[in-house]
């Protein structure tokens, strides 16, 4: 089994470090992350999970995020273990309409994006999670601010769940960090490559780090490489189906989520169309079902 685990994480790495948006991030792919991250997991008790990314352009948030988040919520669910999503109010509604899609209700806590350390903290020893997972959240660059890919500071629109981490650092939780463009939490890790080679990445560059960083070229695409392998782990299935996929992008659209390549809503994310997203889940479950009987 231990060898087919390993290949079934070449496989995935090499359908989730496919750069569409030619970003550059996942040429600085730490090898082993995601492995290490899944069976972190699979031990898991509660995992709190972050997610949710504002678009100033737009004033909506982006639809890059909740997916992976709700998918892999209702996967840890399915498995036993307990689970919680924290975003913040602008992107409340983007999470819930994907979690519908799936058709289950999210345990899910928003805060207002003025959230302070001490808000943060009471959340955080309310839940008191084994792990904590960041999917595609905005996290500090050096002058402590929030970015866009673009440069634009959105931070008057982001709450501090960076903050989160931190803590949990502080308590030796376990941290993991899911992103696809330098500017989320997690990229810590990675700050001298991205602040080199990414477009703004001096001015973007999250200086916040996680024990375990997954870089894909589209960040739900990570946590769906999550799930399939805690599927393998368990053996059976808990990843989403490919019309579930399209459900959630239209679902998103419809209560204002945008693309964040694009900056409007549309049945894409990223600026990849929802047909391609579907194929990109229809290949995840072939690799499953390949290696399940290896």
């Amino acid at each position: 089994m231990n060898r087919s685990i390993n290949e079934a994480v070449l496989a995935l790495d090499e359908l989730i470090l496919k750069d569409p948006a030619s970003r550059g991030v996942c040429e600085f792919t730490l090898p082993g992350s995601l492995l290490k991250a899944a069976r972190s997991l699979q031990d898991s008790r509660t995992v709190m999970i972050l997610t949710g990314f504002y678009i100033s352009e737009a004033g909506r948030g982006e639809t890059d995020g909740p997916p992976g988040a709700v998918s892999l919520q209702r996967a840890l669910n399915k498995i036993g273990k307990k689970t919680v999503i924290v975003t913040d109010d602008p992107n409340e509604s983007l999470v819930l309409a994907a979690a519908k899609a799936l058709g289950f209700q999210s345990d899910l806590v928003s805060v207002p994006v003025s959230a302070d350390k001490n808000m943060l903290k009471e959340i955080l020893e309310e839940y008191s999670p084994s792990h904590v997972v960041s999917i595609e959240r905005p996290g500090k660059s050096e002058d402590g601010c929030y970015y866009s890919m673009r440069g634009f500071n959105i931070s008057s629109y982001t709450a501090a769940l960076d903050q989160l981490i931190v803590l949990a650092e502080e308590r030796n939780i376990t941290t993991i960090g899911l992103g696809d463009g330098g500017n989320e939490i997690g990229m810590g890790l990675i700050n001298d490559k991205i602040t080199t080679h990414v477009k703004n990445g001096r001015r973007i560059a999250c200086v916040v780090g996680v024990d375990y960083l997954i870089t894909s070229g589209i960040t739900n695409w990570g946590a769906y490489a999550l799930v399939i392998l805690l599927s393998l782990f368990e053996k059976r299935n808990l990843l989403h189906s490919e019309a579930d996929e399209k459900a959630m992008i239209e679902a998103m659209t419809e209560v204002g989520g945008v693309d964040g390549n694009l900056g409007y809503p549309n049945h894409s994310i990223d600026g990849v169309s929802a047909s391609d997203h579907q194929r990109v889940v229809q290949e995840m479950r072939r690799i499953y079902q390949e290696f399940l009987a290896k």
